[in-house]
């Protein structure tokens, strides 16, 4: 099973990297954003990623929101409707 079968299964599995190759990597390569809202701490972390809030990346960062919601967040659209896919880059 690959990731989509599990969302057809209605399973919402949150996006984490790691890495425990043994050669080749450096510390920060592979990243998990997690959006913790205006402060930081060890229990908004974990609560971001339990919500889902988050994405991998092992380049830039690239924000994306669909009408305000951040990532993990289920969206219903209705046929023929129009959303905004604002993006931001930071590297």
């Amino acid at each position: 099973m690959d990731y989509y079968d599990y969302l057809n299964l209605g399973f919402r599995i949150t996006a984490a990297a790691g890495s425990d190759i043994p050669w080749g990597s450096t510390l920060g390569e592979v990243r998990t954003f997690v959006f913790t809202g205006d402060t930081f701490s060890a229990d908004s972390w974990f609560k971001g990623l339990k919500k889902g809030h988050t994405f991998v990346s092992n380049g830039p960062a690239l924000f994306l929101e669909a009408d305000g919601s951040l990532p993990g967040t289920e969206i219903t659209l209705s046929k023929g409707s129009v959303t905004n896919l604002p993006t931001r880059k930071t590297s």
